[in-house]
């Protein structure tokens, strides 16, 4: 991607920040640290893109990475998961060698979160539908919310099965699109964070389990 199909957000020093606001404002007012040390990413429509009139977007944790499709012919690689967040705190890949498995989970008891943006606002393009795949799995009392909100502060929430459609009239209006997860829960022992997980699989699967794709008018 481009540098003019990015942005960068500079984040102040502040150790905690509020809970209340959207997130992308928390961020703007560097009112969110940002412990896991990356640089907000946000998903913007390319030249094909706004041709195609279509986003699509597929992450796997067992290669580390998304793809786009460009166009037709083409996928655009983004290596690692924190090369396409928005923003993250207390997550992690998690790779288990001896269980040949792979997924993003919390660190250590800490709530976690991490969320992903995609926003078409310098567009003329009014988005038609949105469908999210986004698979989880919870062990024990393990919880995962997951939700995607629009520039309105309305937001919609992910059910169990990890898959969540939305029409153009859920959409009117929207000029962009965060999709949030919190990880969470209560258990015994030192591996209770292992009980909330983001797309596990197998270390060798070749299968995207968080995959979105937006249309346009």
């Amino acid at each position: 991607m481009s540098k003019s199909h990015q942005y960068f957000i500079c984040i102040s020093g502040e150790i905690e920040g509020r809970t209340s606001g959207s997130l992308a404002w928390r961020l703007a007012r560097g009112e969110t640290s940002n412990q896991n040390n990356f640089e907000p990413f946000i998903f913007m429509l390319s030249h094909d893109e706004l041709e195609r009139k279509e986003f699509v977007l597929k992450y796997s944790p067992s290669l580390d990475v998304y793809l786009r499709e460009i166009n037709e012919m083409s996928l655009q690689k983004l290596q690692g998961w924190k090369s396409g967040i928005f923003y993250a705190k207390n997550v992690f890949r998690k790779h288990e060698k001896d269980w040949k498995m792979v997924y993003i989970a919390r660190s250590g008891c800490a709530e976690g979160e991490i969320a992903w943006k995609f926003d078409w606002g310098l567009t003329c393009l009014k988005i038609r539908s949105a469908l999210v795949v986004f698979q989880h799995t919870c062990f024990e009392a393990g919880v995962v919310s997951w939700s995607i909100c629009n520039d309105g502060d309305l937001c919609f929430i992910g059910n169990k099965e990890g898959v969540l459609e939305l029409c153009k009239d859920d959409l009117a209006g929207s000029k962009y699109l965060e999709l949030k997860a919190v990880l969470k829960g209560e258990g015994n022992g030192d591996a209770s964070w292992q009980h909330s997980q983001l797309f596990r699989q197998k270390d060798h699967d070749p299968h995207f389990p968080f995959f979105i794709k937006l249309k346009f008018d």
